[in-house]
Protein backbone atom coordinates (compact mmCIF):
# COMPACT_ATOMS: atom_id res chain seq x y z
CA UNK A 1 0.00 0.00 0.00
CA UNK A 2 1.84 3.33 -1.38
CA UNK A 3 1.06 6.47 0.68
CA UNK A 4 1.92 9.27 -0.97
CA UNK A 5 2.04 13.03 0.17
CA UNK A 6 2.04 15.76 -2.20
CA UNK A 7 1.88 19.87 -1.47
CA UNK A 8 -1.04 21.42 -1.60
CA UNK A 9 0.48 23.11 -4.69
CA UNK A 10 0.29 19.91 -6.68
CA UNK A 11 -3.10 18.81 -6.01
CA UNK A 12 -4.76 20.82 -9.04
CA UNK A 13 -2.39 19.50 -11.44
CA UNK A 14 -2.47 15.87 -10.02
CA UNK A 15 -6.48 15.92 -10.49
CA UNK A 16 -6.27 17.32 -13.76
CA UNK A 17 -3.44 15.03 -15.11
CA UNK A 18 -1.25 17.47 -16.06
CA UNK A 19 1.35 16.59 -13.41
CA UNK A 20 2.38 13.30 -14.40
CA UNK A 21 5.53 12.04 -12.06
CA UNK A 22 7.51 13.04 -8.60
CA UNK A 23 10.85 12.01 -7.51
CA UNK A 24 11.07 9.95 -4.28
CA UNK A 25 13.90 8.58 -2.04
CA UNK A 26 13.53 4.62 -2.14
CA UNK A 27 11.37 2.66 -0.18
CA UNK A 28 11.84 -0.16 2.49
CA UNK A 29 8.29 -1.85 0.82
CA UNK A 30 8.48 -0.59 -2.72
CA UNK A 31 5.19 -0.33 -4.36
CA UNK A 32 5.24 -3.20 -7.65
CA UNK A 33 2.64 -3.25 -10.48
CA UNK A 34 -0.99 -3.75 -9.38
CA UNK A 35 -0.73 -2.46 -5.90
CA UNK A 36 -2.76 0.74 -5.08
CA UNK A 37 -1.38 3.86 -4.80
CA UNK A 38 -2.59 6.34 -2.17
CA UNK A 39 -2.54 9.81 -2.71
CA UNK A 40 -2.89 12.69 -0.14
CA UNK A 41 -2.42 16.51 0.33
CA UNK A 42 -1.80 17.41 4.01
CA UNK A 43 -0.66 13.71 5.20
CA UNK A 44 -0.43 13.10 8.72
CA UNK A 45 -2.29 16.48 9.31
CA UNK A 46 -5.86 17.79 10.39
CA UNK A 47 -6.36 19.14 6.95
CA UNK A 48 -5.46 15.81 5.29
CA UNK A 49 -7.63 14.97 2.22
CA UNK A 50 -7.34 12.24 -0.29
CA UNK A 51 -6.72 13.63 -3.70
CA UNK A 52 -7.51 9.93 -5.35
CA UNK A 53 -6.62 6.24 -5.76
CA UNK A 54 -4.93 4.31 -8.24
CA UNK A 55 -3.34 1.39 -9.53
CA UNK A 56 0.60 0.87 -10.08
CA UNK A 57 0.80 0.10 -13.75
CA UNK A 58 5.08 0.17 -14.25
CA UNK A 59 8.24 0.06 -12.09
CA UNK A 60 11.64 1.54 -13.19
CA UNK A 61 14.98 2.53 -11.85
CA UNK A 62 16.66 5.69 -12.13
CA UNK A 63 19.89 7.21 -11.03
CA UNK A 64 20.67 11.05 -10.29
CA UNK A 65 24.68 11.71 -10.06
CA UNK A 66 24.91 14.92 -8.49
CA UNK A 67 22.45 14.17 -4.97
CA UNK A 68 24.78 10.95 -3.59
CA UNK A 69 22.11 9.11 -2.50
CA UNK A 70 19.24 7.09 -3.99
CA UNK A 71 15.86 8.51 -5.58
CA UNK A 72 13.07 7.43 -7.70
CA UNK A 73 10.41 8.57 -10.25
CA UNK A 74 6.68 8.24 -9.53
CA UNK A 75 4.70 8.76 -13.42
CA UNK A 76 1.18 8.16 -13.70
CA UNK A 77 -1.25 8.76 -16.62
CA UNK A 78 -5.03 9.85 -16.72
CA UNK A 79 -6.82 7.82 -19.36
CA UNK A 80 -10.43 9.58 -20.91
CA UNK A 81 -11.87 6.98 -19.24
CA UNK A 82 -12.65 7.73 -15.39
CA UNK A 83 -9.99 5.04 -14.80
CA UNK A 84 -6.49 6.15 -14.08
CA UNK A 85 -3.76 4.23 -14.20
CA UNK A 86 0.01 4.68 -12.70
CA UNK A 87 3.42 4.24 -13.51
CA UNK A 88 5.51 4.01 -10.64
CA UNK A 89 9.47 4.15 -10.93
CA UNK A 90 11.58 4.05 -8.67
CA UNK A 91 14.95 2.64 -7.56
CA UNK A 92 16.19 0.20 -6.16
CA UNK A 93 18.44 0.25 -2.91
CA UNK A 94 22.00 0.00 -3.53
CA UNK A 95 23.89 -2.41 -1.85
Amino acid sequence: MGLYNFQPRFAPFILSGRKTHTIRAVRKHPDKPGSTLHLYTGLRTKKAELLMRVKCIKVEDITIELTGFPLGIVAWNESRSQSTEWSLIEQKRKR
